[in-house]
């Protein structure tokens, strides 16, 4: 079973966006959520196109499950909230069930 989790963060006024981008990518490449249940794990920072509020970032987190149980997305919310905390704040969690996928 596949999984997608996405954190929402909001920037704090004062933070600078390619300082946050920086900070993920450093911050996240260690990052460990596997567990007992995952094969894989990947995943991405989007920026969300609308500008007409502070700027607002998706965590993409996709697991690859060796087993049907679910993953935990929400379990990891207030560790990655520790992670981002000195420029944004994690603001809700989206969690998808992959249904179908194209190879690429």
């Amino acid at each position: 079973m596949k999984m997608d989790g996405n954190y929402h963060i909001v920037l704090m006024p004062e933070a600078s966006e390619a300082d946050f981008a920086g900070h993920v990518a450093k911050e996240f490449s260690t990052v460990g959520f596997s567990t007992r249940i995952t094969r894989a794990i990947d995943h991405r920072l989007l920026k969300v196109a609308d500008d007409s509020f502070n700027p607002h970032y998706v965590l993409q987190v996709s697991v690859d499950l060796v087993t049907e149980v679910p993953y935990g997305f929400a379990g990891h919310v207030p560790y990655i909230s520790g992670l981002v905390e000195p420029y944004g704040v994690v603001t809700d969690l989206d969690v998808f069930t992959v249904v179908e996928s194209t190879p690429s």
